[in-house]
């Protein structure tokens, strides 16, 4: 159960980090693609327990109410990616015209080490952190979680996933 808490808690911070991703990528496309990929790398962290905030969300697919904001669960840093060479594709799709949403995919905790034994990577860095709910300092940045891009999402079925008007 702890599990599922803690990423439902990891999939409600990217939610909000999607907000400020959208204002920094607004405009669309690229218009061709790229063998350079713009995205977020996002870190377990363990963060303080905020001051008891409850918030009203509501999105497109649905309100909640009195929603008990819990512990930060993810700081996600912005993180340049490229293929490896010779990886076909070379090259990534171009960001989609009106992407607003982000998709994020699990990545390896693990790194090769001068040895060539694996070992789980550990950024090895205490921050500060602050945003619009918390304050948060001395929080441990763990290991990496998941890479998020910009994505554009169409509603296909659902009660709580309206088809877009004609």
């Amino acid at each position: 159960m702890r599990k599922v808490s803690v990423v439902l808690q990891a999939l409600a911070v990217i939610g909000v980090v999607a907000l400020s991703v959208t204002v920094a990528y607004a405009g669309g496309g690229q218009g061709g693609g790229s063998n350079e990929l713009s995205a977020f790398q996002c870190y377990l962290i363990d963060g303080d327990q905020p001051p008891a905030h409850v918030l009203n969300l509501v999105d497109q697919f649905g309100t909640r109410e009195n929603v008990q904001v819990g512990r930060g669960r993810l700081l996600c840093a912005p993180v340049t990616g490229t293929k490896p060479e010779g990886t076909l594709p070379a090259t990534f799709d171009p960001l989609p015209d009106g992407a607003d949403h982000l998709t994020c995919y699990t990545v390896s905790p693990f790194e090769r080490r001068p040895s060539g034994r694996l070992g789980l990577f550990d950024p090895d860095a205490v921050v500060d952190l602050t945003d619009e709910l918390d304050v948060a300092k001395g929080v441990k940045v763990s290991i990496p979680a998941f890479v998020c891009t910009l994505s554009k999402k169409a509603c296909v079925s659902g009660a709580d996933c309206p088809l877009p008007e004609p």
